[in-house]
């Protein structure tokens, strides 16, 4: 029995939630492609708060999606709040490894999907528009769907 298959109870506060069905690391993508297409103008500036004098770039802020992948992850039901302020010093590929080796995303192999996920995840935090930070991204997904 897979586990997307099975009831579990969330006993461990450090995991993320248990979802229904499986999230694919490629539909963490599309979502963050679909987002940037909603809004491709938009220039990501990060929060600062006292916790985030920096200014830092964080997958949530106030309990909501703050980055695109943030925004990605809460809509798609793959991590809570919680769990993403928590692990926020991830960048995107090391956080979607994680997820996948707690059972949380499906597991993947594509090492070159993560790159890109990678490089847009950077070109958002160096303040290009959303649609151009996610160009490569959607280039690459483009060719996966094909």
């Amino acid at each position: 029995m897979k586990q997307s298959d099975q009831l579990i109870e969330l006993t461990d506060p450090d995991r993320a939630p248990i979802i229904d069905d499986m999230t694919t690391a490629l539909q963490v993508a599309e979502k963050a492609i679909q987002l940037a297409d909603q809004n491709p103008h938009f220039v990501y500036g990060p929060p600062k708060s006292p916790e985030n004098r920096f200014g830092d770039c964080v997958y949530i802020h106030e309990g909501k999606g703050s980055c695109l992948f943030g925004q990605a992850l809460m809509a798609l039901g793959v991590a809570d709040a919680e769990y993403l302020d928590k692990n926020k010093d991830w960048r995107i590929g090391t956080l979607l490894t994680r997820l996948a080796e707690e059972g949380y995303i499906e597991r993947f192999g594509d090492q070159v999907l993560l790159s890109r996920m990678g490089a847009a995840q950077r070109a958002q935090d160096d303040k290009f528009q959303w649609a151009d930070a996610v160009a490569t991204l959607r280039e690459y997904v483009g060719k996966q769907a094909a």
